[in-house]
């Protein structure tokens, strides 16, 4: 007597609905680092803290701001001191929450 065993690949459907769960949870935990971030920026004139943004592209997350000093501020100078906001949000930011019931 001869036993047939039936084998059903998902690999395909698994994998397209990994890679929108897994882009949902970057966005969120994006979203989240923008607003640490603005919560963390110092403020003159506001103009670098309403710069913040996030966009995301496939499962590429970029968080900063399109202001030229931004960087300085940040970074510091040789004559200003570093006042990070964009690292400090990143640490900050418990981003493993929005990843980990993906699976």
């Amino acid at each position: 007597m001869s036993t047939t065993t039936t084998v059903k690949w998902y690999g395909d459907e698994f994998q397209d609905k990994l890679a929108i769960h897994l882009e949902e949870a970057l966005k969120d935990s994006a979203v989240a680092i923008e607003l640490q971030a603005k919560e963390l920026c110092p403020v003159r004139t506001g103009a670098l803290q309403e710069s913040i943004d996030n966009k995301v592209e496939g499962l590429v997350a970029d968080i900063g701001s399109d202001i030229p000093y931004a960087r300085y501020v940040e970074m510091g100078t040789r004559r200003k001191q570093a006042q990070p906001f964009l690292r400090p949000a990143l640490y900050e930011t418990d981003i493993e929450q929005y990843f980990a019931n993906i699976i």
